[in-house]
């Protein structure tokens, strides 16, 4: 049985790094400003419901339901284990068509939808300013195309995180111009200021594909590929799990009718043997009474017939051994909920 329980903690173990890696690249995706700019990228985009109640689930919850399932040793917990590996491997796939499209198409359209929004928001949200300007800054680009994005919206000045150093001429030393620059609250314009070359629309979707990479990565060729080979090796692992627990189970059973009732000291065990040597040696007892046990003995015992074989009960009879193997299952069986069945239907079983 531990080595079921082995393969059930190793596909769970290796599974929960696999969806703690893709939580943390989702969570810093999320997390990054420039999601924000991103049109159809929203937190509450119902693309990423699936991946709120997902998550959690491959992240902890379906751990926890695996292992307790080859702890308590249960037919039901350890089935319910399989099937929601299963029913998330389908979802993944199902998500994962969605993304393919939905992604596309959120590139194709990015371009127009930042040269709208641009013209719309940027001197009215503030949020969607402050990032842009960030964008610009750190990615050292002007625009969604270029500079002359801001001269086609109206606008005869660049904004700040356009701009390089500042140009200057002959006239003007680096050195005042810095100072100048510090104290002075005039925007650059095109004339005061060397603007970046390189398109924002560019740089933005090369961190999309980016992301996009390392979550498909993650996503599919790690922990789908992960569920997909532990649902046909856990298959098979768990239902010889499942048959190994009913042989035990029928073992511990017939152990405690043997040894004469579930508490242990009862009449049952001398019936159900006498019962046993009815039904094979063809002797006909009743309850194992003191005066028929001569009669049984002289009958099986005849030793002037031509062909003379051993009988069993040339041997006293003895209750029935359990195999020692399987002591450390049993013992856990017998600290479950197991109930015994009846005195009587047992007997006529064995």
């Amino acid at each position: 049985m531990r080595y079921y329980r082995i393969w059930i903690y190793a596909c769970n173990g290796a599974l929960l790094l696999a969806a703690l890696a893709f939580c943390a690249a989702a969570g810093r995706a999320l997390a990054d400003y420039r999601r924000a700019l991103v049109p159809g990228l929203g937190a509450a985009q119902p693309g990423f419901l699936y991946g709120y109640a997902a998550l959690p689930v491959q992240a902890g919850l379906l751990q926890l339901l695996g292992c307790f399932a080859a702890l308590r040793l249960s037919e039901r917990m350890l089935n319910a284990y399989w099937l929601a590996l299963l029913a998330l491997l389908v979802g993944d796939a199902a998500i994962g068509v969605y993304w393919a499209f939905r992604f596309e198409r959120v590139c194709r359209e990015l371009r127009p939808q930042l040269r709208l929004r641009l013209a719309k928001d940027y001197d009215s949200d503030v949020d969607f300013s402050e990032a842009w300007d960030r964008l610009q800054r750190e990615q050292r680009c002007c625009g969604v195309t270029g500079p002359s994005d801001f001269a086609a919206f109206n606008r005869s000045v660049l904004p700040p995180s356009c701009c390089r150093i500042p140009a200057h001429t002959t006239a003007v030393t680096p050195a005042s111009l810095a100072v100048m620059s510090a104290t002075s609250a005039v925007p650059f314009t095109p004339v005061h200021c060397a603007p970046h070359t390189a398109a924002c629309a560019e740089r933005l979707l090369s961190w999309l594909r980016r992301t996009a990479d390392a979550l498909f990565v993650l996503g599919y060729c790690v922990i789908a590929f992960l569920k997909l080979c532990f649902l046909g090796i856990l298959r098979y692992e768990i239902k010889e799990m499942i048959q190994k627990i009913r042989i035990l189970r029928s073992e511990l059973g017939a152990g405690e009718l043997l040894d004469g009732s579930p508490m242990h000291g009862g009449p049952l065990s001398q019936t159900v043997v006498v019962n046993a040597v009815n039904a094979n040696g063809g002797v006909r007892a009743h309850g194992g009474s003191p005066e028929r046990a001569g009669e049984r003995e002289a009958l099986l015992g005849r030793t002037s017939e031509p062909c003379a074989r051993r009988s069993i009960h040339d041997e006293p009879l003895g209750l029935k051994t359990i195999n020692g193997n399987n002591n450390c299952e049993m013992r856990e069986l017998a600290r479950g909920d197991y109930r015994p069945l009846a005195a009587d239907s047992a007997a006529t079983r064995i």
